[in-house]
């Protein structure tokens, strides 16, 4: 199969397109020394509080729980099951 061949020629020159980062690598910027590095935005003290304190199984507990008291089932025992796995994972 021929190759094709584009009509108009390209301008730029070898050495500026051997001087573009391939999707692989990483770019390097020039970083600026003036300017003020600001600081990081500081979230409010619940947020930080469950996303350090609650994980993954304690918000799937605390789904099953409000899940079980919205539709009305009466099984007692299922519910103090997934109350007392909830309290007993938090050591």
């Amino acid at each position: 199969m021929p190759q094709k061949k584009y009509p108009y020629p390209s301008k730029a020159s070898a050495s500026q397109i051997e001087n573009f980062p391939l999707p692989n690598e990483a770019e390097v910027e020039a970083v600026d020394t003036k300017e003020p590095v600001s600081k990081p935005v500081r979230s409010s003290s619940l947020l930080s509080f469950l996303t350090h304190k609650i994980g993954m199984e304690e918000i799937i507990l605390i789904g099953l729980i409000f899940l079980l008291l919205e539709e009305s089932i009466k099984d007692d025992i299922l519910l103090l099951i997934l109350i007392y796995l909830l309290i007993a994972g938090r050591d």
